[in-house]
């Protein structure tokens, strides 16, 4: 979904948004969007108990949130153009690619920067999609937490 469209749906049916914030030349997130959010255990997680919204970091197409209007006013000619919006959602701290919980109240719950793959990211999505991250500690969640997701054995190649 459009950010818009998250925020919209979620004034109708409460749930979490999980914001993935990229950019078309990043490595990184090329790989996540294809081998984490586009494994079966993740999608359907993430459709089931989230609003999942992808944000081009770069775009230049204007963003409204909390009656403020984001845009992306860095020069035609600046190879890396940031939208305010990918500024002020991290914090300032632009790392590609990161995800963004924002709670049913669209509060900030967490930043989660860098890569993950589909085994290390159920985890998180289920902390936050199961309301755990409201009384407890991310480690300890992860001490009782039982993935659906196996572990892929080393490759002998």
């Amino acid at each position: 979904y459009t950010f818009g469209e998250a925020v919209e749906m979620q004034k109708k049916q409460p749930r979490m948004i999980m914001v993935d914030v990229y950019t078309n030349w990043c490595g990184p997130c090329k790989m996540m969007s294809k081998y984490t959010f586009e494994h079966p255990v993740i999608a359907k997680y993430l459709n089931e108990k989230f609003y999942p919204v992808k944000f081009n970091a770069e775009t230049r197409d204007s963003v409204k949130f909390n009656n403020v209007v984001f845009v992306n006013n860095s020069p035609l000619e600046n190879s890396r153009p940031v939208h305010d919006f990918a500024t002020s959602i991290l914090d300032g701290k632009l790392m590609y690619p990161s995800i963004v919980f924002l709670n049913e109240q669209l509060q900030r719950a967490q930043i989660v920067a860098g890569y993950h793959t589909a085994e290390q990211f159920e985890p998180m999505i289920k902390y936050f999609g199961s309301g755990g991250y409201k009384s407890v500690k991310f480690e300890d969640y992860k001490q009782t937490f039982v993935p659906e997701i196996k572990p892929q054995a080393p490759s002998t190649k």
